[in-house]
């Protein structure tokens, strides 16, 4: 059955092929929706998940300064997961052992790469 979420997905897939040579990468997918059908993909996306980054214009990912003191505050607000620019990996070793065994913190690549891994597998 075709629904409104496997449409995005498939949407999502899509946009990361392209022709490198005569065009660049997309970094937003517009999705009007007159008719409010996107609201049936609400539930399928992940509770407790906090997003956290910068996208600029071209696409490129805005560096994160403070990825501990933002998992710190994820944690304290009831986060179960933090999704961030794969840049803070290495930031996030300072995270105390007793903060990180509270939370998933998982990485994305750029917009879409984030997109789908808020949504619910």
């Amino acid at each position: 059955m075709t629904t409104v979420q496997n449409l995005l997905i498939q949407a999502l897939k899509r946009s990361a092929t392209h022709n490198s040579d005569i065009e660049v990468s997309p970094v937003c997918i517009l999705w009007p929706d007159k008719k409010h059908q996107w609201e049936a993909i609400i539930p399928t996306l992940r509770g407790g998940l906090i997003v956290v980054g910068e996208i600029a214009l071209g696409g490129s990912i805005e560096p994160i300064h403070n990825a501990v003191t933002l998992a710190e505050i994820a944690i304290e607000k009831g986060a179960t997961a933090l999704l961030m620019p794969v840049t803070c990996r290495r930031q996030l070793l300072d995270l105390p052992d007793d903060m990180a065994i509270k939370i998933d913190i998982q990485f994305y690549s750029d917009a879409r790469d984030a997109l789908l891994k808020a949504m619910v597998e």
